[in-house]
């Protein structure tokens, strides 16, 4: 498969020199891998050949080399520029007295013209030169602004710059000096984008201001760092009303709640198409003509060669034997009682995980992991799974049956990995070879495993860690040059992971993910082929006939997968109506409530999915609550006040987003109002809604009646499920359905800016025990002492002592985390 990509990029590269830089010196590509060198193209043929048609440019985990944002950009300016020369030579650019220009090193006032000569006098005339009147071959000149701030050096020398990037881009000669751009871009990135050459015509804008623009004439291109900016300056009128194209890179400028936004600009006029460059396209409906790439391809465009990850199988029946028991219980569930929880064997991921054993910490963690099995298992949700299968009848004896015996499997895991980790036993074995190998582990695992190594007496293994440790991590440890050696070895003891295995297919060594032997070795074989695939679909993609003619035909393998590994492994997207387990198949946190005493006494009541800031030694890590550990030090922002919250977050709300909010809010309340006046009570109508398949329990719904309800929106699937009800009552045509996306956009807004401001309060923690609000809150001039003091009174920090979670029936909960953002 690799030899057969390397030849089809290297046709398209053949192609390309043929077509889209035939106009420009070769040399400008120099320092252009193959990967830039396609990019080029795309953005070229898109520009020239694409009119209103939007462009999506996908690029795994948003993956750009070290020169490969820079090259983007070069590409643009290239292309724009030509773009505007091609315009120029249909046009006869005309002077007239006192306008200025540049040519033969200087800069000139215009004038007049006797004969074939024009007439022209120094901008910095020299001692000898007053008044003086020079006369060079006319010729056609675009002008300079005249009310620019020149400087005599430094002015002449950007000019000098600029001119010299022309001549050395393109194969015309005496490429012109352009200065006036008919064709203009929008760029939307962060600002390392523009790290290319100091002279190119381009400006930067943030919301504080704009960078210093050297050049004496209009920019080519305006860079913003977020579209927020860009539409308020192109309303302003402080930049450009209309653009070519708008460019946006990164999926974080264009997420789905700016989105439409960005849509009404094209709508509006100010651009004529959407490029975007990033991992996802928007949710939002869009047409796209589409570049998918794959990571197999980016990497044998930049002329490396992918890793072969290779499995590295680990046998353990009896673990084994209590996985298959687990999956024969959830079946007969099934067929007994029509109870489907099968996605229960996904929380089997944790143990499949561990390395760690024979230590007396690890009680600790398998006692912490089965409390959060037992805290999901008592839930409200899971109660209303269970009491919902139509043969259980409310028999709470039942449900508590089911319960128990469901809980036994995973405390009998917890039992013979305490005993013996073959995982452990097989890392032991390759130590005891002689073999060098480096390991990644949990960074919260970091301690223990580095005790095990130690009682091991193994010096042969190099610890690497997740994101969360003060540790070597991986992220650094691809960083570092020694990964390009060949006698490079990783190993890896678990691997669910798209991302990671991306990463992995980069490593220049030997590369090997440990798995159980018809369990989680699985998960490493149809990674493989999925990525086969993945590849297959996008080179077969029809939209690359419009950017290319060369072809790889290959074939899609159907990909069988029996319900055993699916209800293990399928990890990416949740069952039922919410989300049951995180992205390592563990109980979520989003139901789940811990208590938490620090070792000064003060003991806090917290969601699982609330992020708080670990500080391990020198750094600091973002966390969950249900990511911490016993001997975390932590800092977080309790918010105990939500009109304090709101407060805050009306003053920075200087746009008045959360108004236009509201005013979508109320609309599906309206809508509620209106079902509820057919149906003679509230039960009725809440199965009449959600058919069986609730989200949310009847009180909670119930709630939403009540003239003191807080609730802004309810849950993406609450809401979706009454404009479904909305829709089957013959209400077609009213503002609730008409305006249906826009409730939905504004929905995800509100939660996002809510989150979004409550981290930013928490992240500045990070820096100390002051918080700058001036910082957060930069749209006011001062922020009134008392509220500091009252936000200063929510900063939290401490050292885990102990950590357990609760019954999400226990009075704390709604005392303590209804206004924890």
């Amino acid at each position: 498969m690799n030899m057969k990509i390397r030849q089809y990029i290297q046709n398209v590269v053949d192609e390309i020199k043929h077509s889209s830089v035939e106009d420009f010196n070769i040399k400008a590509f120099n320092d252009f891998k193959y990967f830039d060198f396609i990019n080029f193209h795309l953005l070229n043929k898109h520009i020239f050949e694409n009119g209103k048609e939007d462009l999506f440019i996908a690029i795994p985990e948003f993956d750009y080399r070290v020169h490969s944002l820079e090259s983007i950009f070069y590409a643009v300016v290239l292309v724009k520029l030509f773009q505007n020369y091609c315009a120029y030579t249909n046009t006869n650019p005309e002077l007239f007295t006192k306008d200025i220009i540049f040519t033969r090193g200087k800069i000139y006032k215009y004038l007049g013209v006797t004969g074939n000569y024009m007439n022209l006098a120094p901008k910095f005339p020299a001692k000898n030169q007053k008044n003086a009147v020079i006369q060079v071959p006319k010729g056609v000149y675009t002008k300079l602004n005249q009310e620019f701030d020149y400087q005599k050096r430094k002015t002449v020398q950007c000019l000098k710059g600029f001119s010299k990037f022309l001549n050395s881009s393109f194969k015309i000669s005496n490429f012109p000096l352009l200065t006036q751009f008919t064709n203009k871009t929008l760029i939307i990135s962060d600002k390392k984008l523009t790290k290319v050459n100091e002279y190119i015509p381009f400006r930067y804008h943030t919301k504080t201001g704009t960078d210093i623009y050297k050049l004496p004439f209009d920019s080519v291109i305006e860079i913003c760092n977020s579209y927020t900016v860009a539409e308020s300056l192109i309303e302003s009128g402080k930049i450009n009303q209309h653009f070519d194209e708008i460019i946006i890179i990164g999926d974080a400028k264009y997420r789905d709640e700016l989105f439409p936004n960005i849509q009404n600009g094209k709508w509006n006029g100010y651009f004529n198409s959407i490029v975007l460059i990033g991992t996802n396209k928007p949710t939002i409906q869009h047409v796209f003509k589409q570049w998918n790439w794959t990571k197999r391809e980016i990497i044998i465009a930049h002329n490396h060669e992918p890793n072969e990850v290779m499995g590295l199988p680990v046998e353990d029946e009896e673990l084994n034997a209590i996985i298959l028991e687990l999956d024969s219980f959830l079946q007969d569930c099934k067929v007994r009682y029509s109870l489907d929880i099968q996605y229960l064997l996904k929380f089997t991921n944790y143990f499949l995980r561990q390395i760690i054993g024979g230590v007396e910490t690890v009680n600790v963690n398998f006692d912490f992991y089965l409390a959060r099995v037992r805290s999901h298992l008592s839930s409200h949700e899971f109660e209303g799974i269970v009491f919902s299968a139509p043969k259980i009848n409310y028999s709470n004896q039942t449900k508590d049956e089911i319960i128990n015996a469901a809980y036994s499997f995973f405390e009998r895991m917890a039992a013979l990995l305490l005993l013996r980790n073959k995982k452990w036993q097989k890392i032991v074995q390759l130590a005891s070879e002689g073999k060098q190998f480096s390991l990644l582990i949990d960074g919260k695992d970091y301690e223990t495993v580095l005790h095990q190594i130690k009682k091991a007496d193994i010096s042969s293994i190099k610890l690497i860690t997740t994101k969360h440790s003060s540790q070597l991590t991986f992220d650094k440890w691809l960083d570092d040059a020694g990964r390009y050696l060949y006698e490079t070895h990783l190993v890896i003891p678990y691997l669910n992971n798209i991302s990671l295995y991306n990463k992995l297919l980069e490593i220049r060594g030997k590369v090997h993910v440990m798995g159980y032997d018809k369990l989680d070795a699985h998960i490493l074989t149809n990674i493989k082929a999925k990525e086969d695939n993945e590849l297959t679909k996008h080179i077969n993609h029809p939209d690359r006939s419009l950017f290319i003619k060369s072809k790889l035909k290959v074939d899609i393998e159907e990909i069988e997968e029996p319900p055993f590994y699916q209800n293990i492994f399928e990890l990416s997207e949740t069952t039922g109506v919410s989300k049951r387990y995180t992205r390592d198949g563990d109980p979520s946190c989003e139901d789940v409530f811990y208590e938490v005493t620090f070792d000064n006494g003060f003991t806090d009541v917290l969601q699982g999915s609330k992020r708080v800031i670990w500080m391990d030694v020198d750094s600091s890590t973002d966390l969950t609550i249900q990511e911490c550990f016993v001997g975390a030090a932590i800092k977080y922002y309790k918010n105990e006040s939500r009109e304090l919250f709101n407060e805050l977050l009306r003053i920075k709300d200087s746009g008045n987003v959360l108004g236009h909010i509201d005013e979508f809010a109320k609309l599906w309340r309206i809508a509620l109002g209106k079902l509820q006046q057919q149906y003679p009570n509230l039960e009725r109508l809440y199965k009449e809604i959600f058919q069986g398949k609730s989200p949310i329990q009847f009180q909670a719904f119930k709630s939403y009646f009540s003239p003191d309800s807080k609730t802004v929106f309810p849950q993406s699937e609450v809401l979706e499920a009454i404009y479904r009800m909305f829709k089957r009552n013959g209400y077609s045509d009213n503002e609730f359905t008409n305006n249906y996306q826009a409730i939905k956009t504004a929905a995800s807004q509100h939660i996002s800016i809510k989150v979004k401001f409550g981290r930013q309060l928490s992240k500045l923690l990070s820096e100390g025990d002051d918080i700058e609000l001036k910082e957060l809150l930069s749209e006011i001039d001062e922020l009134p002492v008392e509220l500091k003091e009252r936000v200063s009174a929510f900063v939290k920090s401490g050292t885990i002592k102990i950590i357990k979670p609760i019954s999400n029936r226990d009075e704390r909960i709604h005392a303590k985390s209804t206004a924890d953002i």
